[in-house]
């Protein structure tokens, strides 16, 4: 091969070579351009944190309200008169949420629409505020407006808010079902097994301790008739736990049933003397 022909050999290689990194180059220029337009055309303005479970947003041009995907939260309780599981951490939630989508700030949002409602995942500042909320306890998973990837990573970190005790499942939140049942049991151990042997004295400290019990088996039927499978939002936030509520109440009752038994033995023994 002469000098010539190995020059122009080189000098073809090259250019391939230059063609297949010009072409990749330009892919990808393309690809991010493209990405760029759909990631523009996903960002969308807040206008309003209604509650915890609803935001009304700016889609380019056009204002609508839209639900949490994936998610639902207690109710609005803003002057705190109402009480109880089903209006719990309603506006703690709200606050929670309105203080992460705030009004004016724009997030990248991903629009499901479900038997006609629209459920939204938001994003900012690389957070998936959905799953955040989830993951803080202020809200529970119901799979709705999400696919199968991004609900079972909803339960996952639904199931790591119970096993610490935060937000809907906190003992110190007096409207989690976990706190009402924390609650009787506390008010039933603090009453002691110590009596005079007496008749009269042991009557009064069983209705002293069957007015204790009564409170744990209240909440232990409250426990019992959760559904699993419900959709509403008491049956949503806390059915997935009911196995593990149900032996904890269950236990904490018949604790207080023998305590009441061990009592009416004592009577007995000193009225059969």
């Amino acid at each position: 091969m002469t000098h010539v022909a190995s020059r122009a050999r080189v000098s073809k290689k090259a250019f391939v070579v230059f063609a297949v990194v010009a072409l990749t180059m330009i892919l990808l220029a393309v690809m991010v351009m493209f990405r760029g337009m759909v990631d523009e055309g996903r960002r969308m303005q807040i206008v309003e944190v209604v509650d915890g479970t609803t935001v009304k947003i700016n889609a380019h041009g056009e204002e609508k309200l839209v639900k949490m995907a994936g998610l639902t939260a207690g109710p609005r309780n803003p002057d705190g008169l109402r009480v109880g599981p089903a209006l719990c951490m309603g506006e703690k939630s709200y606050v929670w949420l309105r203080d992460r989508l705030v009004a004016g700030a724009t997030a990248v949002v991903d629009i499901e629409e479900v038997d006609g409602e629209e459920y939204a995942t938001f994003r900012m500042a690389g957070e998936d505020v959905n799953l955040a909320m989830i993951e803080e306890g202020m809200a529970a998973p119901t799979g709705i407006g999400v696919g199968e990837a991004e609900a079972s990573e909803m339960r996952s970190v639904n199931e790591k808010a119970y096993t610490r005790n935060i937000g809907l499942y906190d003992l110190e939140e007096r409207c989690t079902v976990n706190s009402e049942l924390y609650e009787a049991e506390y008010a039933l151990d603090v009453i002691s097994d110590d009596v005079e042997p007496s008749i009269a004295k042991i009557d009064e400290k069983s209705v002293e301790l069957g007015q204790a019990v009564d409170n744990v088996r209240l909440v232990q039927e409250d426990i019992h008739n959760l559904d699993p499978e419900g959709t509403d939002f008491v049956n949503t936030v806390w059915g997935p736990s009911k196995d593990l509520l149900v032996a904890e109440a269950d236990e904490i009752a018949d604790r207080g049933m023998k305590r009441l038994r061990d009592l009416n033995d004592r009577r007995n023994e000193i009225y059969s003397r």
